[in-house]
């Protein structure tokens, strides 16, 4: 009696991990017992028909399977001899499924150039590989592989003009590759036209409160200041034009020691030290263009304040610049912005001024000039408003001179976390725009500070009001 064994169906099949496999039959002659090798892991088993006198495998292959061909071998074991078959069982991993979704934030926003943007936060899954393309400069992409969450966030870069970015996240996957999609657009500071336009009306009251206080004589530093300009443009007065001479030439000499110190700067051999060329103390009128401010041999740079809004900062390799010009719409008075470079901080200071034609008005003859050689502005030491004021008949008769001086507006304002600190007034009223105009908040009846509790994080305009003053300031609210 010989015993055999040989493979009847499915001798050869590809299953995927977690399916059945078909099932592999077997028959056999003269067997007393059979032993059953190389089979996967799995719920598989074998059942004898002794009737038919088969053997068959049946059951599924475990789902943690990965790609791996199985050889299923049965040995028969006879009276006289023992007999094998085999089955050859191919296994495939079970198919992952790449995916990304949107799981907090909007994926289409609108952002003012310097603003930060509402994070955007996205889960993905059976992940190889995530790449994120077209966002705007000062964005950035952030994988979090135990929470498997991938977050575009930060603050787009303030150079920016207005543009429409659409971004794509492209993810590589096992199996498959998916992506998602977005849009962000950005609107460039030029475009808000909300810090102009709200500006002209404090600009228009201080410029009206100016010319009332300019009449009074009590504001001698002021008129002495306003004079010395008079006397300065009449080529006649000797006197005067000695002391706007002399003024002039200490003027200049304290630009040349600037200019010194700057050459200095900018003449030093060690490589790694910033080297400054432009005065980083400036007094500019509104409308007009600044001197250019650069640092050079920049390893690191950061913004520290955005108190002076309008700075246009543009990188070029190791080198920044500071360019523009005095918005038309920014407070007259004196500002202070802090730059950090190759961790050294640096103070750029502004003297915003009113354009010369609205800060004095001068009309005279001749024979006024003439006349006013002799009277007695050539004396630093009074008040020419009050000397003017005592001889109304002999002024009136042969000319007038008006000066006019500017007075700095009481009410100021400052941001501490989420708070708005105000002062200048006992009562005042707050409104805060959005960088397209667009009304947030107003607040009436304001004492000492508001709560900005309510904000999102980015920049606000806020217009502040007290009578026939107004301020209006550019804020930044952060987290």
């Amino acid at each position: 009696m010989t015993t055999t064994v040989s493979v009847t169906s499915n001798a050869t099949q590809t299953v995927t991990a977690g399916d059945s496999i078909k099932p592999i039959v077997f028959s056999y002659a003269y067997m007393d017992s059979v032993k059953v090798s190389g089979v996967p892991q799995g719920t598989l088993t074998i059942a004898q028909n002794k009737n038919a006198k088969t053997l068959t495998i049946a059951g599924a292959v475990d789902e943690s399977l990965s790609d791996k061909e199985y050889t299923a071998t049965v040995t028969v074991y006879g009276p006289d001899n023992n007999a094998t078959a085999s089955a050859k069982i191919t296994v495939k991993h079970k198919p992952l499924v790449t995916l990304i979704e949107l799981v907090s934030g909007n994926s289409t926003q609108t952002v003012t150039a310097g603003d930060a943007i509402e994070p955007i936060v996205y889960r993905y899954e059976n992940m190889k590989q995530i790449t994120l393309s077209g966002i705007p400069a000062g964005l950035k992409g952030t994988k979090d592989d135990n929470a498997k969450t991938y977050t575009i966030s930060g603050i787009v870069a303030d150079s920016l003009t207005d543009y429409v970015y659409d971004y794509t996240i492209a993810v590589t996957g096992l199996d498959n590759n998916t992506s998602a999609t977005g849009k962000i657009t950005v609107v460039g500071w030029s475009s808000s036209s909300i810090a102009s336009s709200s500006s002209e009306e404090s600009s228009s009251s201080a410029e009206s409160s100016s010319s009332i206080e300019s009449c009074s004589s009590e504001e001698s530093s002021s008129s002495e200041a306003s004079s010395s300009s008079v006397a300065s443009s009449s080529s006649s007065i000797e006197s005067s034009s000695s002391e706007a001479s002399s003024s002039s030439v200490e003027i200049e000499s304290s630009s040349s020691e600037e200019s010194s110190s700057s050459s200095a700067e900018s003449s030093s051999s060690d490589a790694n030290q910033v080297v400054v060329t432009g005065s980083l103390k400036q007094t500019v009128a509104r409308g007009e263009a600044f001197e250019t401010i650069t640092f050079s041999n920049v390893r690191s740079f950061n913004r520290d304040t955005w108190n002076i809004w309008f700075f246009n900062f543009k990188e070029s390799g190791d080198v920044v610049a500071v360019e523009g010009f005095v918005h038309e719409g920014f407070p007259v008075g004196t500002a202070v912005e802090t730059v950090t470079v190759n961790g050294q901080k640096y103070e750029i200071t502004f003297v915003v001024t009113a354009p010369e034609s609205s800060s004095s008005v001068a009309s005279s003859s001749s024979s006024a000039l003439s006349s006013s050689s002799e009277s007695p502005v050539s004396s630093s030491s009074e008040n020419p408003l009050t000397s003017s004021s005592a001889e109304p008949e002999s002024s009136s008769s042969e000319g007038t001179t008006v000066a006019m001086s500017r007075v700095s507006n009481p009410l100021s304002m400052a941001v501490a976390g989420r708070t708005l600190h105000v002062s200048g007034a006992s009562d005042m009223s707050v409104e805060v725009f959005d960088m397209q105009g667009s009304p947030v908040a107003t607040f009436a009846h304001v004492k000492g500070s508001v709560n900005l509790e309510m904000l999102r994080q980015g920049s606000f305009v806020v217009r502040l009001r007290a009578g026939s003053n107004s301020l209006v300031r550019r804020i930044v609210v952060k987290r």
